[in-house]
């Protein structure tokens, strides 16, 4: 996923996705921590399954879907939870 990608995904600006990326950069807050915390657990449950967690994204990214998202990656990490 493109950092342009990532930033729409998100609803930041793409220097904001650059600065995130440095080691002395700010860290996301919000929205965009949340959606990052869900893609970690998401990875961290299922960690043989990163090529399908990124295509799901760049499919959602491309029609601006935050909102489903969200509800799609912390319910899937809800249910694996309660596995």
């Amino acid at each position: 996923m493109s950092r342009a990608q990532f930033a729409r995904l998100v609803g930041v600006d793409v220097r904001t996705v650059i600065r995130w990326e440095s080691e002395s950069g700010p860290r996301p807050k919000g929205t965009s921590e949340a959606v990052l915390s869900a893609i970690r657990e998401q990875l961290d449950a299922d960690p043989g399954g990163a090529d399908r967690v990124i295509k799901f994204l760049l499919g959602t990214a491309a029609v601006g879907g935050l909102a489903y998202v969200l509800v799609k990656l912390l319910g899937s990490v809800a249910r694996k939870r309660e596995e």
